[in-house]
């Protein structure tokens, strides 16, 4: 496949690829991690096909009907026949609502396009296939700010455990039950965007973690601290929820948190674990531990983030100060360390 790749300063210039077919599919470009193509079509996500995970959706209201306030809005399957246009990434104005345009650093930008071009080379299905539809938790967002946090510490798949424990070990998900698997953050303060994908969150160590995620709360000048209780407040409620469903495992699922990076940070959050692929319930009467420590250490970190808040303000000004463009990169030596670009 010949992909034509358009870079621009302007994040509204890629704000979809558009499909040559009649039922208005795009691709999803807030999309931050994942091993599928996440697609766009109306006010619903789309996600390819997955038998288990299908039947997870269809299965929860009757069984566990207190997890649904936690999981994006089910509708069911749709079957679509997609053709791909691949030679174009068009232009829109009209991502999302539509207004205050916002440059993102052309280094980060590169990153993403980057990365959803390689995604949808090696994933994009076409011709007739079926489709979860699913809740687009950005569609109300003027500039979604995303964090993806991959949960669990234990292998999963029988034939790849070794490969996957390596994997766990090499990154803060064997130690803290979660690791960064995606990130994207708009820094109001400088008008840029900045995106983060899961090879740098698997470079994040358990010392560093907090500056990590203090990152995706921060605007460029300060972290909202009543966002930050908000966040707390959810998880909190998220965990008594998930401590009631006895049985229910969330294997290789995410925890999704969403704010508007241009409107009042406390309102219209989301707080959502996504990911069921690999879900299953069990006989045990008892509930998910490896979830609930991955939850309650995501906690602690929030928690330790609105403690801290004024320190990590103080460190993020300085290294950001006058670095419109820039990159972050975590040295071997556990350092944090900027580079200009």
């Amino acid at each position: 496949k010949n992909w034509n790749i358009f870079i621009s300063t302007e994040m509204e210039s890629f704000s979809s690829l558009f499909f040559s077919n009649k039922e208005g599919v795009k691709a999803f470009y807030s999309q931050v991690g994942g091993h599928s193509c996440m697609l766009s079509c109306g006010t619903w996500l789309l996600k390819p096909y997955e038998e288990k995970e299908w039947n997870f959706y269809e299965f929860l209201p009757c069984h566990f009907p207190q997890m649904l306030e936690w999981i994006p809005h089910y509708n069911g399957l749709i079957e679509l026949n997609i053709k791909p246009n691949i030679s174009s990434l068009k232009s829109s104005s009209k991502n999302h609502t539509g207004k205050e345009e916002s440059r993102i650093s052309e280094k980060a930008q590169h990153e993403k396009l980057n990365w959803l071009a390689t995604l949808y080379q090696k994933r994009l299905l076409t011709g007739k296939r079926k489709y979860i539809q699913l809740q687009d938790l950005t569609i109300d967002k003027v500039r979604p700010c995303i964090l993806d946090l991959k949960l669990g510490s234990q292998p999963f798949i029988p034939n790849k455990v070794e490969h996957q424990m390596k994997k766990l070990k090499l990154t803060t998900s064997a130690q803290l039950g979660f690791r960064i698997c995606g990130m994207q953050v708009y820094q109001k303060n400088f008008n840029s965007t900045i995106y983060k994908d899961k090879y740098w969150g698997r470079t994040v160590k358990s010392e560093n973690l907090i500056y990590a995620i203090s990152l995706f709360f921060f605007d460029g000048k300060k972290i909202c601290k009543r966002m930050l209780s908000s966040f707390i407040e959810k998880i909190e409620n998220l965990m008594s929820t998930v401590e009631e469903c006895q049985g229910l495992q969330f294997v290789s699922s995410s925890l999704l948190l969403v704010y508007d990076g241009v409107a009042h940070y406390d309102k219209n959050i989301e707080v959502k674990v996504i990911d069921f692929s690999h879900s299953k319930i069990t006989q045990k009467e008892a509930p998910d531990e490896d979830i609930l420590e991955g939850l309650g250490n995501i906690l602690k970190t929030i928690k330790k983030i609105r403690e801290e808040k004024y320190e990590l303000e103080k460190y993020w000004v300085e290294k950001l100060s006058g670095q419109f463009n820039f990159h972050i990169s975590l040295e071997v030596t556990n350092k944090i360390s900027f580079e200009n670009v």
